[in-house]
């Protein structure tokens, strides 16, 4: 049997897709305070991470604008002309990152961000959806085959294979946060993210060059 795994990585929100990547410098997660109790709002496997924006935010930009386009707000425009704008010139970007086990209403993603002792001046939300395609491809072996040849009996092969293709999908979820820090314009070794959760809990994570 051979396997191929095939990654889709889709940002959407709801029906909405675009594509993300970016290049980033990652936090070192020091510790999650009662996580049994997160666990029961995010899943047992539930994950975060946190990425210091240090290029080129295009890709990141156009997935806000997606999640723009489906919201109901009176200032769209000065929305949309704000995230256009956005660059590295106006202060420390970082991308907090948390990946639960299902989607989520909005009150479970209220966090409250606090890098060392500055506050996030801005903050941005959007959902990710990361959809990975398992493809399995079933080879049979060919039914053998008998005869004459020369007046001798012999058997052989068929030369033709049977593929039968599976393909399984899964998905993840992910909702991003792109924290801004004007008066911050670059991290030292051992400043400190701390995320402090609807639900009074905190997630620290410590920056390591």
């Amino acid at each position: 049997m051979a396997t191929e795994q095939i990654r889709f990585p889709i940002a959407f929100a709801l029906c909405l897709l675009a594509l993300y990547s970016c290049t980033s410098n990652t936090f070192t997660k020091k510790s999650i305070s009662k996580k049994s109790q997160e666990e029961f709002y995010y899943g047992k496997n539930f994950s975060v991470r946190a990425l210091h924006i240090t290029e080129d935010m295009q890709n990141i930009k156009l997935a806000l604008k997606n999640q723009l386009a489906l919201k109901e707000s009176k200032a769209v425009e000065t929305e949309w002309k704000r995230i256009s704008q956005l660059s590295a010139e106006q202060g420390l970007f970082i991308l907090f990152e948390l990946y639960p086990e299902t989607m989520l209403p909005k009150e479970f993603l209220n966090f409250r961000f606090v890098l060392n002792q500055s506050e996030a001046s801005h903050i941005d939300r959007y959902y990710v959806y990361t959809l990975e395609a398992n493809s399995h491809t079933t080879r049979r072996p060919s039914p053998f085959i008998y005869g004459w040849y020369n007046y001798t009996p012999f058997q052989g092969v068929y030369s033709i294979v049977d593929y039968t293709p599976d393909i399984q999908l899964s998905g993840q979820h992910c909702y991003k946060f792109l924290l801004q820090f004007q008066q911050i314009k670059k991290l030292q070794k051992g400043d400190r993210l701390k995320i402090t959760s609807p639900h009074g809990n905190e997630i620290v994570f410590e920056y390591k060059q």
